[in-house]
């Protein structure tokens, strides 16, 4: 019989960025905080924005990218003034709605040997984000071969 596979316990959520939403304008970018990724292979990312009209936008979505690290120093291209070249590694949908919304999904990590990553996040929605309470968070957990 094959070994299961459990998923382990999730570790402590990890803010990647608060302030530095607030009043995002469409197409704006931003770089958050640095994470390290270990032995945990995937993640719950939850984008928290306050009140927000997007009743009149189309498709509304944040973009992420993990810009990796791999040598310790140099981190792959973007920033806050440099949208990567590649492809986002997560879209997140908003909904077409005047309110509140908090979505939450889940990620895979690259399966890279231990590596620092910085989350770019950028506002793909049509509108500027509210002026306060916009919260980018990270949980993280992986599976265990009992």
């Amino acid at each position: 019989m094959a070994n299961p596979h459990n998923w382990t316990e999730l570790e402590s959520t990890t803010t990647l960025a608060t302030t530095a939403l607030n009043s995002q304008a469409d197409e704006a970018l931003v770089a958050c905080t640095q994470i390290t990724v270990n032995d945990k292979l995937y993640g719950i990312v939850e984008l928290v924005l306050a009140s927000i009209d997007l009743s009149a936008q189309t498709n509304p979505a944040a973009y992420l990218w993990w810009l990796l690290e791999s040598d310790g120093t140099n981190t792959e291209d973007g920033s806050a003034s440099v949208t990567p070249a590649k492809p986002p590694d997560m879209i997140i949908p908003l909904r077409v709605v005047n309110g509140a919304q908090r979505v939450g999904m889940i990620c895979a990590f690259p399966r890279l040997p231990p590596a620092d990553f910085t989350p770019l996040i950028q506002n793909k929605s049509g509108a500027a984000w509210a002026a306060s309470g916009n919260t980018l968070k990270l949980t993280r957990f992986s599976t265990e071969t009992n």
